[in-house]
């Protein structure tokens, strides 16, 4: 589990969630961050540009941004409300190949 991820934010502690050590994380060190949405919750939409994030490994993500930028360090989508488990998507912009 994530207990604290908030935006601009370039590391994160990983939880486990049964046994185990806490391990400390770089965005750099990831593709993406996916949040995964609270039990029973249905996805929104957001506000924002509607763009596909495609990886340096030729996979790639849709959402909607309302803070990319060419050249951030990290940005969030949010999916398309009603398509998945995700609530929003924490991208690493150094693995990103290209943004449209």
């Amino acid at each position: 589990a994530i207990r604290s991820l908030r935006r601009g934010d370039l590391g994160f502690k990983l939880e486990p969630l049964g046994s185990g050590h806490t391990e400390e994380l770089s965005i750099a060190q990831v593709k993406a961050v996916f949040i995964h949405l609270a039990p029973n919750a249905s996805s929104k939409g957001a506000a924002g540009r509607n763009l596909t994030a495609t990886f340096r490994d030729g996979k790639s993500v849709q959402g909607t941004s309302d803070d990319y930028q060419p050249g951030a360090p990290v940005f969030s989508l949010v999916p398309p409300a009603g398509r998945g488990q995700f609530e929003r998507i924490i991208v690493n912009g150094a693995a990103i190949a290209s943004v449209q």
